[in-house]
C-alpha cells in the first residue's frame, strides 16, 4: 500500500498550461486536487523541503490583448503552514525587461487561511510583449489556487505594486534627517 501511494505521488502532475520556476523550482510541486472553492478542482501548489529560496507556479502569456489598459489578476487562495511568505504574482515585461511587478511581498499570505480572494492590479503599458503571473511560496508551505481571473478594469481601480510605489521626483536627495 506505501508503495502504491508513493508511485502515485511520484506521478502528481503541473497543471496544463503551468510551468514550475524560481530560485529553487525543484523543492517544490504542484497538481490538480479535487478540493476547490468552487467546482470540482483546485491547483495545489507546495513546498518539498524547507530550504532558502522560493519556488512558483507559473504561466506567461502575450500581452496584445492588454496593451494600453488596467489589468487585475485575481484567484481564491487557501494556505497551510506557510512559514515565510506566499503570494499572488504579477509581472509586465516590455522589450527590455520588466516594466511593472507586484508579487504581494507587502502583504503576504502567511501561516494557514481559508479561502480569501487576492487581487493585483498593474498598467500593461504600450510597449508590452509579455505578461507573466503566478503563485509563489517562499521557503515552505502549501496552497491552493481557484477561480484565477484576469480582466481589465477601469482607470479608477487602485494600481498596486511597484508601479504605484514609485516616487515622482528623488527623495531626500540631500541625506538630511528629519
Amino acid at each position: 500500500m506505501l508503495l502504491l501511494a508513493t508511485l502515485f505521488s511520484a506521478q502528481a502532475e503541473v497543471p496544463d498550461g503551468w510551468f514550475l520556476a524560481g530560485s529553487k523550482p525543484d523543492n517544490y510541486e504542484a497538481e490538480v486536487v479535487d478540493e476547490a472553492y468552487s467546482g470540482k478542482g483546485s491547483a495545489r501548489y507546495a513546498s518539498t523541503k524547507d530550504e532558502e529560496g522560493f519556488g512558483t507556479m507559473m504561466q506567461t502569456i502575450a500581452a496584445d490583448e492588454f496593451v494600453g489598459k488596467r489589468v487585475r489578476l485575481s484567484a481564491m487562495v487557501k494556505s497551510e503552514d506557510v512559514g515565510s511568505w506566499s503570494g499572488l504574482w504579477m509581472r509586465v515585461d516590455g522589450p527590455r525587461g520588466a516594466i511593472a511587478f507586484d508579487n504581494m511581498m507587502d502583504r503576504p499570505i502567511t501561516g494557514t487561511t481559508s479561502w480569501n480572494r487576492y487581487e493585483i492590479v498593474l498598467d500593461v503599458g504600450k510597449n508590452a510583449k509579455a505578461i507573466a503571473f503566478g503563485i509563489l511560496i517562499d521557503r515552505a508551505g502549501t496552497v491552493w489556487l481557484d477561480d484565477l481571473e484576469m480582466e481589465v478594469v477601469d482607470d479608477q481601480t487602485p494600481l498596486t505594486g511597484l508601479e504605484n510605489t514609485r516616487a515622482s521626483k528623488p527623495v531626500n536627495p540631500s541625506f538630511e534627517r528629519k
